[in-house]
């Protein structure tokens, strides 16, 4: 990682992870909730630092969020060998034309926030960087009817 500190793995169940996370937002409208799934999930990660990638994603969303969406959802599957996360919001989606800055330092898709409303910009690049030095990806994509999805692809085993 850039800042020269690296990651620490060790294998770790998720779905405690997502659990402690999401009750952080059970007072924030529209909250988070957290998809049936196993109850073990396990994966080599930075629990710390695979935190971090989850609160910016969960902030997103609710940050993003429109009056009356439905609450945030995050899961967690396994598949093959790789563990994926999925943060899904009912907010307005992602432009065309933003997506693929949006992992981008200092990017904002809401160009009227500024560091006084919105923070600077930061979260989804460290959040791409953090990813990437697990070897896995992230991505975003719009859902079918409004909303977006950002997928964190973890492999199962470093």
């Amino acid at each position: 990682m850039r800042d020269g500190r690296s990651i620490s793995t060790a294998r770790q169940n998720v779905v405690p992870l997502l659990d402690e996370l999401a009750r952080n937002y059970e007072d924030r409208p529209p909250s988070v909730r957290v998809a049936p799934t196993r109850p073990e999930i396990l994966v080599d990660i930075d629990a710390d630092r695979m935190r971090t990638v989850i609160r910016n994603l969960l902030e997103n969303a609710v940050k993003y969020s429109l009056p009356d969406s439905r609450p945030v959802e995050v899961s967690a599957t396994q598949n093959g060998q790789s563990v994926v996360i999925r943060v899904t919001d009912d907010g307005p989606g992602i432009p065309e034309r933003d997506r693929r800055s949006l992992f981008e330092p200092f990017f904002r898709v809401d160009r009227s926030r500024s560091k006084k409303t919105g923070g600077y910009g930061l979260g989804l690049s460290i959040s791409k960087r953090i990813v990437e030095a697990h070897g896995g990806t992230i991505a975003a994509e719009n859902n079918a009817n409004r909303g977006a999805s950002f997928v964190v692809t973890l492999p199962k085993h470093t």
